[in-house]
């Protein structure tokens, strides 16, 4: 059995970053839209990961998520159609004169990059007919589900402070289950997990097997999360199972 190919968006973001190291640091073949190449290079061989590797196991390419011909390149790797795509696409905050309710650069950036990667979904699997479209990851945020998911005492930072990114957010994640569910497993995708780490801390994690994992019906609550810990727990629960037993879930992550 071959080990699944991923394609990575929103690759230089801490969480996606590190489930592309590990994928990368395990073997796996992987692509990475990027607009900028050389800060996702220098950012892995930062993390230790050695020139030969990223040019034996990653293709980089040049464009933008936005651009679905680009998106559409990234998706397979030497003419096949990837196993695994992860998306940590994100939006860059921007304040307001109300220091409460920032906004966001691009105040859509996430659902639309989501509708260029569906679309690129349905034309890739337009051109491999037969073939079962890839698992999508789509790194989100707690915050978003009808069950409480984030201590009580983080409720109105939440409310107030990510109204607008969660808003996006959300976008996003509907889009992805409304074009998973009218396309099918051979009509682009074969199936989602959608995660929702909580607040988010850069540096150094605690470990992988620190990371508790809940569902949208039982979340897991909790104060904090280190990115590469969030990273990590996408290679060995999903990536490297090829989508395991989380697909088809919302996946709330804290320690």
């Amino acid at each position: 059995m071959t080990s699944p190919s991923i394609a990575f968006f929103g690759a230089t973001g801490g969480c996606a970053s590190a489930t592309l190291y590990h994928s990368l640091q395990n073997g796996h073949h992987a692509s990475a839209l990027a607009r900028t190449p050389e800060k996702l290079t220098a950012q892995l061989l930062a993390r230790g990961l050695s020139q030969a590797t990223l040019d034996a196991q990653l293709s980089i390419i040049l464009g933008d998520v936005h651009d679905v011909d680009a998106v559409v390149r990234a998706l397979t790797i030497g003419g096949r159609a990837v196993d695994v795509v992860v998306s940590g696409i994100g939006g860059t905050p921007k304040f307001t004169p109300n220091p409460l309710r920032p906004t966001l650069t691009d105040p859509s950036i996430c659902a639309d990059a989501m509708a260029a990667l569906t679309s690129g979904l349905a034309q890739v699997a337009s051109s491999h007919p037969g073939t079962k479209g890839p698992v999508v990851v789509a790194i989100s945020s707690t915050g978003l589900s009808e069950t409480r998911d984030v201590p009580l005492a983080l409720v109105p930072v939440y409310h107030l402070m990510l109204k607008y990114p969660h808003e996006d957010k959300r976008a996003m994640e509907e889009t992805l289950v409304a074009a998973a569910s009218a396309a099918g497993e051979e009509g682009g995708i074969g199936g989602w997990v959608i995660v929702r780490p909580t607040l988010l801390t850069d540096g150094k994690g605690v470990g992988v097997q620190k990371v508790r994992a809940g569902t949208e019906g039982k979340p897991v609550l909790g104060w904090g999360i280190a990115r590469v810990d969030v990273g990590e727990w996408i290679y060995e629960e999903v990536v490297r199972v090829g989508g395991g037993r989380w697909v088809g879930e919302r996946v709330s992550l804290a320690y």
